[in-house]
């Protein structure tokens, strides 16, 4: 099974209170990979916003400030997106911005998320794989989530974050499958060997996407590095978790 940080205490992070501001916004990303199912991620996303409210609080009871779709067409999986946001959510709003242009009604005013948290269903560039989503994707706040349309929200939804000592900074929290665990079988070892030849030889723990915080300054970079890095490799790397975690042990330090 997956360790790490936290999965021992599942339930119980963060272990402070961490107050909304600066620092602290996140944008769940969403990326159709063509095999999943969007209704149903957004209808878990419905469901998690009903069992979290509280009459004192008057906002989404979700920690994202934003979402963004991206899918490789405008058909089937974006109007099912817009079609759902439309009608059956409180506080998410679908937003002008990348829509198709017979969605021409939508109000561009609920971009700026002043009328609740602004959605934005984004087309890719399919000439590359979904993984790049994460380096495309136009993410404006501090941090973000990224889920496939395969992935469903639990009704008690938490954040995989915890917080420094001091309550001040967040810290994500990422289950990883070590390369040497009976666990990790012949992809997970795969990835793990090809992030080792293209950003850090001593790799050795394959991250798992379905939970994976990332800090959007920090992408950003990982982001130029590896599409530097995949110039002279005969196997390039995708932007994996595993890659991401592994360009921050080869910067920042485990």
């Amino acid at each position: 099974p997956p360790t790490g940080l936290g999965v021992d205490r599942a339930g119980s992070y963060p272990r402070s209170m961490l107050a909304a501001g600066a620092g602290t916004s996140l944008t769940l990303l969403i990326s159709d990979f063509g095999d999943g199912d969007i209704d149903r991620l957004l209808a878990s996303l419905r469901a998690a916003e009903e069992h979290l409210a509280r009459p004192a609080c008057a906002g989404s009871p979700l920690p994202f400030s934003r979402v963004a779709v991206l899918t490789n067409e405008a058909g089937s999986a974006a109007r099912a997106a817009m079609s759902f946001l439309r009608r059956a959510t409180r506080h998410f709003r679908l937003c002008r911005s990348g829509l198709p242009e017979e969605e021409e009604d939508v109000d561009s005013s609920l971009c700026d998320g002043s009328s609740g948290v602004p959605v934005e269903i984004g087309l890719r560039d399919t000439s590359v794989s979904a993984w790049w989503d994460i380096c495309k994707a136009n993410i404006s706040t501090d941090w973000f989530m990224q889920v496939t349309s395969d992935f469903t929200l639990a009704r008690n939804f938490k954040l995989p974050v915890d917080t420094d000592a001091a309550g001040t900074r967040l810290l994500p929290i990422s289950p990883f499958l070590d390369f040497d665990s009976e666990s990790c079988g012949r992809e997970c070892r795969d990835e793990v060997s090809r992030v080792r030849a293209g950003i850090l030889p001593a790799a050795n723990r394959h991250y798992l996407q379905a939970q994976t915080v990332y800090r959007t300054d920090v992408r950003s970079e990982f982001c130029r590095a590896l599409e530097a890095a995949n110039k002279r490799l005969p196997d390039p790397v995708d932007p994996t978790p595993t890659a991401y975690f592994a360009y921050m042990e080869r910067v920042i330090g485990d």
